[in-house]
C-alpha cells in the first residue's frame, strides 16, 4: 500500500510540473498577459503600502516593477541561477545608484527591480536556507512556491512603522534582515526540524543548504531523493499555509520599506561651503557639508593643480545631515586647488568649491617655504625658454613663464 501511495505521489508531482510547463525560481516568476506573477502582485502590494510616502518620480512611475518578474529578470537579478543563493545585491544596488546618478533612468529602474527581486525571494524558506529548489535540474516545482501562486499578499493586514537611520544609509540591510527573519519564522512554524544540507556537486554545487537548521526537503534515502524538491510535511498542512501567507505579507511589507529607504536615501542632496580658521587665514580651512544622508560618511576629494588628487579622506556625517572639517595646509606639500565631497551612501557628489586665498609661494618650487637664488635663475631661464616651465612658476597654468611671473619669485626671494 505504501509503495502505491509513493508512486501515486510521485506522479502527482511529475503531472504538476508537465501541467505548469514553466521552471520557476523563488517566488512565481512568469506571467502571462492579464495575470499576475507572484513576485508582479508581492511588488504592486509594496506600492500599494508605500506610495503615500513616496517622493521619487522613479519610483512611482513603477517601470522597476517591470524587472521584479520574468524568467529573464529573475536570471539576470540572481546572476545565473547556478550560482549560490540570493544574489548579489549589494552590486546591484551601486549599480542602481551609479545609474541614478548619472541620469541613467532606465539602467536604475532595471537594477532596482533586480533589488526588490532579491528581498522579495529572501522571504522564501529555501532561498534564506539556500537550498537547491524549483526545478533547478530536476524538473519538479517547489510546493511552497506553487501554492503560493494561488494566493495573494493581504497588504490591509501589513503596517510599515518609521523606519531605522540604518536603514536609509544602507537600503540593503532590510535584504540581510530578511534571512535572519524569514529563518526564524521557519522555526516559529515548526518546520524548522525538516532539515537537509544536500551533498551534490557539478553545476549547483553551491546549493547545499546553510545551518544548523534548515527548510524542509525531501531527504536522503527516500523514495523521492532523487527529485529533490521542497514539500509541506505530513500533517502539518494548514501551518504550511499559514507560513505562506505570513510570508507573502512580509514580503510586501518589506520591499515596501526598502522603497521608502531608498526613496529617502535619494532625497538628500550635498552641498559644501568653507571658511577660514579665524586668525590663520593663510594656512587653515573650515570645510563644512550640509544635506547629507544623516550618521552617514562622505569622502573629501582634493584637487592639485595639475589635476591629480591628494589621498580621499573620509569624515562622519552628523544626525543633522551635517559635517564640519579643520583643513590645514601643509608648508612642505603643493596645495590644493579645489575640493568636493561625495556622500557614500547614495554617491551624489556636491558641488565643487576653489580654495580660494589657498597659500602659493611663487618659485618655491622645492617646497621648503622659502625662495632661494637658483630657484630666481630657474624661473629666468623659464622665461628665456632654457629650462622646462613648472607650475610653481607658472601660477597662471599658461604654458610658459611672464615679465609678471618672474617678478613675483624675486619678490618672494626679497620677502615682498
Amino acid at each position: 500500500m505504501n509503495h502505491v501511495i509513493r508512486v501515486y505521489n510521485i506522479i502527482f508531482y511529475a503531472l504538476l510540473f508537465v501541467f505548469l510547463a514553466q521552471d520557476c525560481f523563488a517566488w512565481w516568476s512568469w506571467s502571462q498577459p492579464g495575470e499576475h506573477s507572484t513576485h508582479h502582485q508581492i511588488s504592486e502590494a509594496a506600492y500599494q503600502l508605500s506610495s503615500s510616502g513616496l517622493n521619487l518620480a522613479l519610483i512611482k512611475n513603477q517601470e522597476w516593477m517591470g524587472y521584479t518578474y520574468l524568467i529573464s529578470n529573475d536570471v539576470a537579478a540572481h546572476g545565473g541561477n547556478e550560482t549560490r543563493n540570493g544574489g548579489d545585491i549589494e552590486t546591484l544596488f551601486k549599480s542602481f545608484l551609479n545609474s541614478f546618478n548619472a541620469a541613467d533612468f532606465g539602467s536604475a529602474s532595471k537594477y532596482l527591480g533586480y533589488c526588490v527581486h532579491l528581498i522579495e525571494d529572501m522571504h522564501v524558506p529555501a532561498h534564506a536556507y539556500n537550498i537547491k529548489h524549483a526545478g533547478l535540474d530536476t524538473g519538479v516545482p517547489d510546493l511552497f512556491e506553487y501554492l503560493a501562486s494561488s494566493m495573494t499578499p493581504s497588504a490591509n493586514e501589513v503596517i510599515i512603522s518609521d523606519l531605522e537611520s540604518k536603514y536609509i544609509i544602507k537600503p540593503t540591510l532590510i535584504y540581510q534582515d530578511t534571512e535572519t527573519q524569514t529563518k526564524s519564522t521557519v522555526e516559529y512554524y515548526g518546520f524548522s526540524g525538516y532539515f537537509h544540507t544536500g551533498s551534490r556537486g557539478g553545476k549547483y554545487a553551491n546549493w547545499n543548504g546553510d545551518g544548523p537548521k534548515g527548510y524542509y526537503t525531501v531527504e536522503i534515502g527516500t523514495v523521492y531523493e532523487s527529485l529533490d524538491f521542497d514539500l509541506f510535511p505530513g500533517g502539518h498542512f494548514s501551518a504550511g499555509i499559514a507560513l505562506l501567507q505570513n510570508q507573502l505579507n512580509e514580503a510586501s511589507k518589506n520591499t515596501g520599506r526598502f522603497l521608502l529607504a531608498v526613496d529617502k536615501l535619494l532625497s538628500f542632496t550635498p552641498v559644501i561651503n568653507q571658511t577660514f580658521l579665524a586668525g590663520q587665514q593663510e594656512k587653515t580651512y573650515v570645510l563644512s557639508g550640509a544635506g547629507f544622508v544623516p550618521s552617514g560618511r562622505a569622502a573629501i576629494h582634493l584637487r592639485k593643480a595639475d589635476g591629480s588628487e591628494i589621498p580621499t579622506q573620509t569624515v562622519k556625517i552628523d544626525s543633522g545631515s551635517y559635517f564640519k572639517l579643520v583643513y590645514s595646509i601643509q608648508q612642505n606639500m603643493e596645495p590644493p586647488v579645489s575640493w568636493w565631497a561625495v556622500d557614500e551612501s547614495n554617491g551624489k557628489k556636491s558641488n565643487e568649491l576653489a580654495l580660494a586665498g589657498a597659500p602659493v609661494t611663487s618659485g618655491d618650487c622645492d617646497k621648503n617655504g622659502a625662495v632661494d637664488i637658483s630657484e630666481v635663475q630657474g624661473a629666468i631661464n623659464m622665461f628665456l625658454g632654457l629650462k622646462k616651465v613648472v607650475n610653481c612658476v607658472d601660477v597662471d597654468n599658461d604654458g610658459a613663464v611672464s615679465i609678471s611671473e618672474v617678478q613675483k619669485v624675486i619678490n618672494s626671494f626679497l620677502g615682498i
